[in-house]
């Protein structure tokens, strides 16, 4: 097959096979950097009172060590550990991984200091123009919105278990008669609702008028 698709190995729905197909083809004829070995060199230690000052000041450990820094950069072949540029005595810096942690052994990678500055921005700019949307979807203003979904919603375990419900028919919790069905099961409506434009932004209520049905 063109993709190396298979049903039992990739996935056990259309979604799943659609997301192989998805990155193969994004990444067909894509361009990797360069992992050329940059000139070795040890990590100077006149920079390690920076760090420790920085962990300090945000009441973090330090625990970080030259020895670790130097096996760090000859594992990673004196690369950038972001984007694989040439590291220099000059542009060197320690990452941390976990930046709940401070600078210690272990929570290291080394970077260079355009790419940790590129990796700032780029976050910085993904809060900037998301902000508005990084809210919750119902709120206390709108806690009538979310008491009409929550009594509406039916089916429940029927539907994940056994792909199917029939209002007045399907019986769920214990007994209780299935009369409304809200959902549905059919893998070839995730491939089409991907397609289409999804709602975003605040909720808000619209009042019934004549015709809106």
């Amino acid at each position: 097959m063109r993709f190396d698709l298979g049903m039992f190995t990739d996935g056990v729905s259309l979604p799943g096979l659609s997301e192989k197909v998805m990155y193969q083809t994004c990444f067909n004829n894509l361009q990797y950097p360069d992992k050329k070995p940059a000139n070795a060199f040890q990590f100077p230690a006149k920079h390690l009172g920076g760090y420790k000052s920085q962990d300090a000041k945000a009441k973090r450990e330090f625990g970080m060590t030259l020895d670790h820094l130097d096996t760090l950069l000859q594992k990673q072949k004196y690369l950038c550990c972001l984007f694989y540029c040439q590291l220099t005595v000059d542009s060197a810096s320690p990452d941390r991984i976990n930046n709940k942690l401070g600078h210690i052994d272990g929570n290291i990678l080394v970077s260079c200091i355009k790419c940790m500055s590129l990796k700032g921005f780029r976050y910085k700019k993904l809060l900037e123009f998301n902000s508005d949307r990084l809210v919750y979807s119902i709120d206390n203003e709108e806690k009538d919105i979310y008491a009409k979904m929550k009594a509406n919603i039916a089916g429940g375990p029927s539907i994940i278990f056994n792909r199917y419900a029939k209002r007045n028919a399907r019986k769920i919790r214990g007994g209780k008669l299935c009369k409304k069905s809200i959902g549905y099961d059919a893998n070839a409506q995730y491939l089409w609702a991907l397609g289409n434009e999804m709602p975003c932004g605040r909720l808000t209520t619209i009042e019934a008028y004549d015709g809106i049905v």
